[in-house]
């Protein structure tokens, strides 16, 4: 019997970058990238949505981007409404 080491095969993060800029008032800004590449079928269910978490009485959040790149290159952009 294999030992599970924790890993899924069926999906890669390729990038996960989070950068704070944290002002003198102690405001702050957070710029977040998030890539995963989809390996197997599988990967795309668990993969599909990602949740970005934020106090809406103490912060504001502005998507500035997203999309789904596909195998040829082509980005499918996720419009406002699907956010």
């Amino acid at each position: 019997m294999a030992n599970d080491d924790g890993t899924d095969p069926s999906a890669t993060i390729e990038r996960d970058l989070q950068v704070f800029r944290v002002n003198a008032d102690g405001s702050f800004v957070a710029d977040i990238e998030f890539t995963v590449l989809i390996n197997e079928e599988r990967g795309v269910k668990a993969f599909a949505q990602q949740s970005v978490s934020y106090n809406r009485s103490l912060e504001s959040m502005e998507i500035v981007e997203a999309y789904t790149q596909k195998p040829d290159g082509r980005r499918m952009v996720v419009t406002p409404e699907q956010i």
